[in-house]
């Protein structure tokens, strides 16, 4: 009985070492890990956003929304090009360490890669414009241009309305494309089908 009871005692003080003996294996490592630098969030990543432009779609349209046919006329005072942007915003997940809690201590910084978001919006035409503005040329100052800001936050889906303001000396059959300049070198465009200005 007593061979019994002192064996149990035995067991009881093996199991209670190990748990001492691991608690300050755990805490000696928390201190070296806290006191190695003088960021408390070592082991932890920054937030990466990611804006990434998807696709890019455009429609010609009159100013109530009605979307144009092939070569329908239009007055020039009533067209508005309808851009449609699909910007997808990533986030990485941020890597945890498990043996310092950061919960509340650690705020890591945010980096946003802007890689593949909007640099710049160009509108061209199949068609001159007038003397200055032959076809291809870079129709902005025509027409009202999100701003760049203004794009890369859209929800996914937004649609930006892009009105002209000022009638082109030559009108005729036009085939309007947007194009967005993309950070890295690449580029998203989409173009409407034929429309014919009138004065």
């Amino acid at each position: 009985m007593l061979s019994a009871l002192f064996g149990t005692i035995v067991v009881v003080k093996v199991i209670m070492r190990k748990i001492i003996l691991l608690t300050t294996l755990l805490l000696l490592f928390n201190a070296i890990a806290y006191f190695s630098s003088c960021n408390p969030c070592k082991g932890t990543k920054p937030i990466v956003t990611c804006l990434r432009v998807e696709d890019v779609q455009l429609s010609a349209a009159d100013t109530s929304g009605r979307v144009l046919s092939p070569d329908e006329s239009l007055h020039w005072r009533s067209l508005e090009l309808n851009m449609k942007v699909d910007v997808t915003t990533l986030c990485s997940r941020q890597r945890v360490n498990y043996f310092i809690n950061t919960a509340l201590a650690c705020s890591p910084i945010e980096r946003v890669d802007t890689t593949g978001s909007v640099l710049s919006v160009s509108i061209i035409s199949s068609n001159r414009f007038d003397a200055s503005y032959p076809a291809g040329s870079k129709l902005n100052e025509y027409f009202t241009v999100p701003f760049i800001d203004s794009l890369n936050g859209s929800r996914y889906g937004a649609i930006h309305e892009l009105r002209l303001l000022q009638a082109p000396s030559d009108t005729g059959t036009h085939i309007f494309t947007v194009i967005l300049n993309l950070v890295g070198g690449t580029s998203k465009s989409a173009e409407t089908v034929p429309v014919k200005l009138t004065n």
